[in-house]
């Protein structure tokens, strides 16, 4: 399982994206490269809107604590 994050930069004109390449660096530091299409995954993507005047809502995730620290 992995978990996945984007930064969308200031100034990205909304619209509809689609994956076409994807590179991973997982924790331990070793980077992976995808074509999206070839992996089966070109149908994923997001959407980036126009930013709304309004307070953002916060939603946290937050996980548990292992017992370890």
């Amino acid at each position: 399982m992995v978990e996945l994050s984007l930064l969308i930069h200031r100034g990205t004109t909304p619209g509809v994206y689609r994956l076409a390449e994807v590179a991973v660096e997982t924790y331990g530091g070793r980077a992976f490269d995808y074509n999206a299409e070839q992996e089966g995954i070109g149908d994923l993507g997001f959407e980036v809107v126009e930013e709304p005047e309004e307070k953002p809502v916060l939603m946290l995730n937050v996980l548990p604590r292992s017992e370890g620290r």
